[in-house]
């Protein structure tokens, strides 16, 4: 039987092999018997075009950092949040924490930055406008001075001289802006003040408070009671310390000897009599003649100075007069002066006899 396959794409062709039996070779149309083609390199010329931006190399950003007091470390007062009890707002305030001594004195100066950054420091006494310089001669000046410079080999130090001060002096320490160059940007770190120019201080300066000394009275409150009137003596003065002192480590450890009175004057017949809450159970005789710290009026600006003893008793020296006399105990005194007053009500009042 033989078949006939229409269907096959295969040529078979018979051939016998070596041994004589038949040998059927196939032949795919997939594989062509021509020669290979020769291949050709395409010459044409081609124009790419690119459109692109090229970005400058970044200059440096180099800054100045932190300036601080060597000699005073404390000298420099940074402004602190506030909450305004007003608007609700929280602002930022310099509060009055620390303070120079009023004497003529030098204070080290150090500006930190980074190497090849450029500084400019700016000390405004606002008392009179005047500028700081680095002269002895010349401390202070019309003429705005920069302080610093450019930060080639570390901190950059200097020294400024402060004159006496006779009354309270305020200075304001701020940066001035800086120019950079085409190979470096200089500016400051966000912690220090910058100015918009070298005149005007900047929003935020801290501030150098050089306070005079203070001085300290105490007295009775001169007071009209009815028709009567209590007229107080001459005030007892503790005298001048330094603002900010801690008077127990000084050489009178702080106690103060007060002898103050008060006299009485008006129509009548009246006379000084302890009040009733200083006399006895049966309303006649003495039962409490100390005086106390609450018995001192607040000052309506300011604070009283640290009082940490009174040793003093309010007694009727006459008919119409009257006295304190003892001690007070004084501790840090504060940074003003102030007036410790005794009103004659907190001991006395005006009776018939």
């Amino acid at each position: 039987m033989s078949y006939n396959n229409n269907q096959s794409n295969d040529t078979r062709n018979s051939q016998l092999d070596p041994a004589g039996e038949p040998v059927t070779l196939i032949q795919n149309n997939c594989y062509s018997s021509a020669a290979p083609t020769v291949q050709s390199l395409d010459t044409t010329v081609a124009t790419i075009t690119f459109n692109s931006n090229l970005e400058d190399i970044p200059v440096p950003r180099l800054q100045m950092t932190n300036l601080i007091c060597l000699s005073h470390p404390n000298a420099l007062n940074k402004p602190q949040d506030f909450n305004n009890p007003i608007t609700g707002v929280i602002e930022q305030q310099v509060i009055m924490e620390h303070v120079i001594s009023p004497n003529a004195q030098s204070i080290d100066f150090r500006a930190i930055g980074d190497s090849g950054a450029v500084g400019g420091v700016v000390i405004k006494r606002m008392t009179d406008g005047l500028y700081s310089t680095q002269s002895a001669v010349t401390p202070f000046s019309p003429q705005p001075a920069v302080h610093a410079g450019t930060f080639n080999s570390g901190p950059i130090d200097w020294t400024l001289n402060f004159e006496a001060a006779t009354v309270d002096t305020e200075y304001q320490v701020y940066c001035v802006p800086v120019m950079g160059t085409t190979n470096v940007v200089s500016d400051y770190t966000d912690n220090l003040p910058v100015s918009n120019s070298s005149g005007m201080p900047a929003v935020d300066s801290w501030k150098i408070f050089q306070l005079a000394d203070i001085n300290f009275t105490a007295n009775f409150k001169t007071e009209t009671i009815g028709s009567l009137t209590f007229t107080k003596g001459a005030d007892d003065t503790f005298g001048l310390v330094a603002a900010g002192a801690i008077l127990p480590t000084l050489a009178n450890n702080g106690v103060w000897d007060v002898d103050i009175n008060v006299t009485m004057s008006g129509h009548g017949s009246e006379i000084i009599k302890y009040n009733l809450d200083r006399r006895d159970a049966f309303g006649a005789g003495l039962h409490d003649e100390v005086v106390t710290v609450d018995n001192i009026e607040l000052p309506s600006t300011g604070s009283l100075p640290e009082i940490l003893a009174i040793d003093c008793v309010a007694s009727i020296t006459s008919v119409k007069s009257a006295r304190i006399l003892g001690t007070i105990t004084l501790g840090n005194v504060g940074l003003e002066s102030q007036s410790l007053i005794f009103p004659v009500t907190e001991f006395f009042v005006a009776e018939a006899p």
